[in-house]
């Protein structure tokens, strides 16, 4: 675990993404939760290690399944976004679909059929603060890799938790995305008086992560808006998937998943113009 500021923490080990302590005088906050159930154990041990105080809340960036998979096993009151509720309430099939995904390669077993243990006990819409003890923490709702994704801000640090908005060391997941409004919270987060980011998945950063991640969805949607305008089919995006291979870290073990992921994203992009 990375302390990043006073009382703050990243863990970048875990598989599926960050997951973030914020130590306040009255307890703790959790940024994420592992999905992976042995990793939940470990984190809640690292965090127990950071103080010997309640954790308050667990924060979910968005409403992905590797972000809510794992809810019910951390016993702790969640803070989420109104469309993760949502989701997670009334899960249609497309949500369930991707969720049972994602849960049977992390747990090689089917997901429940009700996600009502999963569901935060708090959701915003817009904004949401807390005030614990001298610390002010800003909840910020974006949109953009899921309707659900927000990022968490705390100005005193100048210290921003992007979720999935930003990744520097694993490429982009657009599987859920509205990409134009990715976009727009890039450029939100690029105005915001932050030093320090904290992205979904790999090291701690700055702004310049923040470019690299808005020109790979850019890119991304000039060529399949070449392919869709070209009266292509949808299939023809997998021609595109080695041009973009190179763009973000990838190791030989994990070569074919990335491909998989890059493809997944780049026929939703072709999805989203198809719809108008």
């Amino acid at each position: 675990m990375i302390r990043v500021a006073e009382g703050v923490y990243v863990e970048t080990r875990f598989k599926g993404g960050n997951v973030g302590l914020i130590d306040t005088e009255e307890g703790l906050l959790l940024v994420d939760i592992p999905p992976n159930p042995a990793d939940v154990k470990l984190w809640q041990h690292q965090v127990m290690e950071v103080g010997n105080k309640p954790i308050l809340y667990a924060i979910n960036t968005d409403d992905h399944p590797l972000r809510v998979m794992s809810n019910n096993l951390l016993k702790v009151p969640k803070i989420a976004h109104q469309a993760v509720w949502e989701d997670l309430a009334t899960p249609k099939a497309p949500y369930r679909q991707i969720f049972r995904e994602f849960y049977k390669a992390y747990r090689d077993q089917e997901p429940p059929d009700n996600f009502g243990d999963l569901m935060p006990a708090m959701a915003f819409s817009r904004r949401m603060s807390l005030y614990k003890g001298r610390r002010l923490i800003r909840l910020i709702a974006l949109g953009g890799t899921t309707p659900a994704s927000i990022v968490v801000h705390i100005p005193g640090e100048k210290l921003l938790f992007t979720g999935a908005l930003v990744v520097t060391n694993t490429h982009p997941d657009l599987c859920m995305a509205d990409s134009a409004q990715w976009l727009e919270a890039l450029a939100y987060i690029k105005k915001l008086s932050v030093k320090l980011i904290i992205p979904g998945s790999g090291n701690p950063c700055g702004k310049e992560a923040v470019d690299k991640v808005a020109e790979y969805i850019r890119k991304a949607r000039a060529a399949v808006k070449d392919i869709y305008k070209a009266g292509k089919s949808r299939s023809e995006v997998a021609k595109l998937v080695n041009d973009f291979l190179p763009l973000f870290p990838v190791s030989p073990q994990s070569e074919n998943e990335i491909k998989a992921l890059i493809k997944t994203g780049l026929s939703h992009i072709y999805d989203e113009f198809k719809a108008g």
